[in-house]
């Protein structure tokens, strides 16, 4: 009886063998399967797939540039309402006053540039003059929201003269 149980046995280990093809593929199996977890959860009850929790950063909107030009246009109405009144009166008139023809103002987040547009010929050596007043406007305590970090005088036909600095920032 005792050999007819190990004959089975054999038998059942020979015929598992045969089925498999080898050894090696009985060995690749039962690795296989010890390696793959068994679930015995239904697949509608299976767990949702936890979502990374690693943030991802979302992409930053391109920087707007804020629309300051009624600001600029105040300031350059303000400027030039300075100007003509102190240097521009009829009979007082500055040797500088007639020489400029326009006033830009550039309000960034950085600084504020105020650019005197002269006429292409003018004396270079008046620029610091128009310099000077343009900076005593601004920093005027009485002009508080006129300030500036920067003049330049440029000529109409886009030739820089002077740029000078405001050492009142």
């Amino acid at each position: 009886m005792k050999n007819l149980k190990v004959f089975i046995v054999i038998s059942t280990f020979a015929l598992g063998l045969t089925a498999c093809g080898s050894k090696d593929d009985v060995t690749s199996t039962v690795s296989t399967q010890a390696s793959t977890p068994t679930n015995s959860v239904k697949p509608s009850e299976q767990p949702k797939a936890v979502a990374n929790s690693t943030p991802q950063q979302t992409p930053s909107p391109a920087p707007q540039k804020v629309d300051n030009s009624g600001k600029e246009n105040e300031f350059k109405a303000a400027l030039k309402k300075y100007v003509d009144e102190n240097f521009g009166i009829e009979g007082y008139k500055t040797t500088w006053y007639d020489l400029i023809k326009d006033y830009n103002v550039e309000i960034g987040e950085q600084e504020t540039v105020i650019t005197v547009v002269v006429k292409s010929s003018a004396d270079p050596n008046k620029a610091p003059n128009i310099i000077s007043t343009v900076l005593g406007f601004v920093n005027d305590q009485t002009q508080k929201s006129y300030k500036a970090q920067k003049v330049v005088i440029s000529t109409d036909d886009n030739t820089t003269l002077s740029t000078k600095i405001n050492p009142n920032k």
